[in-house]
């Protein structure tokens, strides 16, 4: 049986570690049953490193998959993203003279604007992968202004990818109710979730070591502290309450943020302890983050993050370490408390930290904590679960007789 081809558009790139772990640990596992080729855009600084491009490369022909990578233009902003997305454009025709593609999968919102162009001239069906609520991103961080003209025309392109897409994927459930509510026209059984997943192989979780420990000795998170979308403030204030309380207890962030702002920013919080601090590869993350008791991811609710699924949550998981995070972000909260294997808390009220205190302290004497939060890693957050759920709405696509 002659297997279909798969047009893969995406704007990250494979070299970063969110272009490896959300696209090409879904796309090698599905590999085995279609052929693949993807354009992506990579940094220059990335592309300039001869042996990870081959690396890659070697690995992506190990799947059989053809990685046509383009190097991604930065300034100015709206020329260079036009720009490459006419490389896009133009790539994808020409490759469809050889490859006669069966489907295209965009990923985001600027590839699936070119992933709707292109199944409009072959014809054929497109996956708007929407990965997050671009426009009320871009709203939240103040790069447009609501009810503008251009949040208009942005919003105008997401109903246009919505409505004119084979299937939708979301990568959570919270945000579907939100676009109904916004687009009526939408039709639910469009929408697949699929969070963002980890490749469990990669973090070789034992239920033995400093993270099964009863007591709660290390705290900390990892991912930039320094966003705008980080309460970083929240996280320092929990430091500092635990350092008061315990002075036994110890914190570590592992992220590439500047070390002297994040000490400086601690000490402004009144967190007084020196805080480990790590820069890490992505092979080394598991390694760096296992001796923590309890992790921290505090983002900043709202509409702008009911599609937001953070990688470092599922990271935490894999490894066994139960997670705070933040109310009203995504599905996380709602997974973290359902399963018991973490704290949800309202960043946006005055935070009762002596029992959010009691609540790590009781979790930590559950024995059967850190299995369990492994157990949760491997339900929801799998590669493999991921690619399952790819391969179903590939399937429901193309092997679905039209009525």
């Amino acid at each position: 049986m002659k297997r279909n081809s798969v047009l893969y558009l995406s704007y990250t790139g494979l070299l970063e570690p969110l272009g490896r772990s959300q696209i090409l640990a879904y796309l090698s596992r599905l590999s085995k049953d279609y052929n693949f080729t993807i354009i992506s855009f990579e940094k220059a600084d990335d592309f300039s490193d001869k042996a990870a491009v081959e690396e890659l490369r070697e690995e992506c022909e190990q799947f059989g998959i053809n990685w046509q990578p383009k190097v991604y233009h930065k300034k100015p902003r709206l020329l260079a993203t036009l720009y490459d997305m006419w490389l896009m454009f133009y790539a994808a025709l020409k490759l469809n003279k050889v490859h006669k593609y069966s489907l295209v999968h965009g990923r985001s919102y600027v590839a699936s604007g070119i992933a709707l162009v292109v199944s409009k001239i072959l014809k054929i069906p497109f996956i708007f992968d929407m990965r997050a609520l671009w426009v009320e991103e871009l709203v939240a961080a103040n790069s447009i202004k609501r009810g503008s003209l251009i949040e208009k025309v942005v919003s105008s392109l997401e109903k246009t990818l919505l409505t004119n897409s084979a299937k939708v994927v979301s990568l959570t459930e919270a945000a579907i109710p939100f676009l109904k509510n916004k687009y009526p026209e939408l039709k639910i059984e469009k929408f697949t979730v699929i969070p963002t997943c980890v490749d469990l192989k990669r973090f070789n979780y034992t239920s033995t070591g400093t993270a099964e420990s009863m007591r709660i000795e290390k705290v900390g998170t990892m991912g930039s502290v320094l966003n705008p979308r980080f309460r970083q403030d929240i996280f320092f204030s929990i430091l500092s309450f635990i350092e008061k309380k315990d002075p036994a207890v110890t914190f570590k962030i592992v992220s590439k943020d500047n070390e002297q702002d994040l000490k400086s920013n601690a000490h402004l919080n009144s967190v007084l302890s020196d805080i480990d601090i790590f820069m890490s590869r992505p092979a080394e993350i598991a390694n760096n983050i296992k001796d923590m008791s309890f992790a921290i991811v505090t983002f900043n609710p709202g509409t702008s993050t009911l599609g937001t699924s953070p990688t470092r949550i599922a990271e935490f998981l894999a490894c066994g370490i139960p997670v705070i995070v933040s109310e009203s972000v995504g599905d996380t909260a709602k997974i973290i408390t359902e399963n018991k294997v973490g704290i949800a808390i309202d960043v946006e009220s005055n935070i009762d930290f002596e029992q959010l205190r009691v609540k790590m302290d009781e979790l930590r004497t559950d024995s059967t904590l850190a299995n369990r939060c492994r157990k949760v890693s491997e339900s929801y957050f799998s590669a493999e679960r991921g690619a399952e759920k790819y391969a179903a709405v590939y399937k429901s696509i193309l092997f679905t007789k039209p009525k």
